[in-house]
């Protein structure tokens, strides 16, 4: 049995949408053979609401904390300083001190035989910490580039093209780091893998793990089913 320090970007408990059906189906499925240690924001919803439902997730975990995040506000006063930071902006305002305590806490009291980290999108705070910790493989899991690579197009206006191209450069700068001090990374898609492999061309630990549902937690009743309707729920 392995003993694994799990940092999560998202409190994954009630599992209500994609992010968080992810990480705990994971922390569900490695809890079988392995010691988890879940170290995780309050992403979605308060301090006080998540800390209730850690006992939910202590059936999986030896261990559960939880503490806030810090949301980005790209016209915050507090971004200016992101600018002449060698990080993206949004890993330098959302950067917890208390997160980077408990972290650097945990590896230090326990000994751990892997580091996963869970950010379901692209690089931040708890891929940064998890590079931190020394001695210990790590894997970052479901990173994602698509998004920020497409959000800028052509028809934009310059300052707007401007302002893309530094935020890619410097997350790409910021991409490359993390990765190279970890063991592996895992996309959820095939394209995916060719986005992160484009910004690290030289990295060969690049996994594809799809998202996906646990169907065994979705057998009963909902309902009547409704002629002529459709419910879409991602």
């Amino acid at each position: 049995m392995s003993r694994i320090l799990f940092l999560s970007a998202w409190f994954p408990y009630p599992p209500i949408n994609g992010a968080k059906i992810r990480i705990y189906n994971l922390i569900k499925h490695l809890s079988s053979k392995h010691e988890i240690t879940l170290v995780s924001f309050a992403n979605t919803i308060g301090i006080e609401e998540a800390r209730a439902q850690i006992p939910f997730l202590e059936q999986y975990c030896r261990s559960v904390d939880v503490v806030p995040a810090k949301h980005f506000n790209p016209t915050g006063v507090k971004t200016w300083g992101g600018f002449l930071s060698p990080m993206p902006r949004s890993v330098v305002q959302t950067f917890s001190p208390e997160m980077e305590r408990l972290v650097a806490r945990k590896a230090q009291v326990g000994t751990f035989d892997l580091v996963i980290a869970s950010e379901v999108g692209v690089p931040a705070v708890v891929s940064l910490l998890a590079s931190r910790v020394v001695g210990v493989p790590k894997i970052l899991d479901a990173i994602e580039l698509g998004l920020l690579q497409n959000t800028v197009s052509s028809r934009d206006p310059l300052t707007s093209r401007i302002h893309y191209a530094m935020t890619w450069f410097k997350m790409q700068r910021f991409a490359r780091a993390v990765i190279r001090r970890s063991s592996l990374v895992t996309v959820p898609s095939v394209e995916e893998k060719r986005n992160l492999s484009m910004v690290v061309p030289e990295y060969p630990s690049i996994e594809v793990v799809p998202h996906s549902l646990d169907m065994a937690d979705y057998k009963g009743v909902f309902g009547s089913p409704q002629p002529d309707t459709l419910v879409f729920t991602g």
